[in-house]
């Protein structure tokens, strides 16, 4: 009988830490969505502001990967999201943002999102093979 139970919660406990391990493999880009209901939807403006600065970086990934953004370029556009990172943590520091807070730090991040078009519309490349590495 100690054996059957045993069994049993062994068999339990490896079902449970299987489905954690892998039921939640959503990789694709699903936070997509309309920013105009990302305040209702995630909490607040704060998680607007994430979402957006999380998008201006993939987008950067996106370009040093596929090589349409130059070493320069991604440098001087990762310098930008830390400084409006950096801007948004000092104006959480009361533990919420103001309207005029939310509105310079959506200005900045729509600055950014312009200069990545560009660098991504301008023709420079950065040499890349088909896996995405560089070559020397």
């Amino acid at each position: 009988m100690k054996k059957l139970m045993a069994l049993i919660v062994f068999s339990l406990v490896s079902v449970s830490i299987a489905n954690a391990q892998y039921s939640n493999r959503t990789y694709a880009r699903n936070d997509q969505y309309n920013s105009r209901y990302a305040s209702k939807a995630r909490g607040g403006a704060a998680a607007e502001i994430n979402m957006l600065q999380k998008q201006a970086r993939e987008r950067i990934a996106d370009g040093i990967v596929s090589g349409r953004i130059t070493a320069n370029e991604s440098k001087n556009l990762l310098s930008l999201a830390e400084k409006i990172e950096w801007k948004e943590n000092q104006y959480m520091r009361n533990g919420r943002l103001t309207n005029r807070e939310i509105n310079e730090l959506k200005k900045d991040i729509h600055h950014l999102n312009n200069l990545i078009t560009r660098n991504l519309k301008d023709h420079q490349t950065s040499p890349v093979d088909h896996n995405a590495r560089r070559r020397f």
